[in-house]
């Protein structure tokens, strides 16, 4: 595929090798480009104003479709998630999720998500080197996922 100036090569070596100096270069030429699989927002500015719109959504199982794939189990998954889900069915999972996420509950759980980071933090110091996302992103994210439920 021949890559227009301006064009983010996912699948490139300039990608590959050095992303973020392949992002900053792009984003010093204009705050979007266009990839394989759809435009990407660049810029911070440009993001927060796209996510303020109302009338832009999520493609979620729409991406799917225009790929051929309508109808499957990962079909069914996409339209599931709260990201996916326009209107009253947002809405609805929105005011279930909010529950959880109060602001006295997310403050009392602050020295949980703390005390998991030390201990993996705590492991990682005792290694000569080591896969930070194997290490650390991995499993912090689950142990908090699993403490939070």
């Amino acid at each position: 595929m021949v890559m227009a100036v301006g064009d983010l090569d996912l699948y490139g070596s300039a990608f590959h090798t050095d992303p973020y100096g392949e992002l900053a270069r792009l984003r010093a030429q204009n705050w979007y480009a266009g990839t394989a699989i759809g435009t990407a927002v660049l810029r911070y500015a440009e993001v927060q104003t796209l996510l303020s719109m109302r009338e832009l959504r999520t493609p979620g199982a729409d991406f799917l479709a225009a790929q051929g794939i309508t109808d499957a189990p990962l079909v069914d998954v996409m339209r599931g998630f709260l990201l996916n889900a326009d209107g009253a069915a947002h809405a609805r999972v929105r005011r279930i999720v909010n529950a959880a996420f109060t602001i006295r509950r997310v403050d009392g759980f602050r020295p949980i998500v703390a005390a998991i980071a030390d201990d993996l933090i705590d492991a990682m110091t005792t290694r000569e080197e080591c896969d930070f996302v194997a290490a650390f992103a991995e499993p912090f994210a689950q142990r908090v996922l699993y403490r939070f439920v």
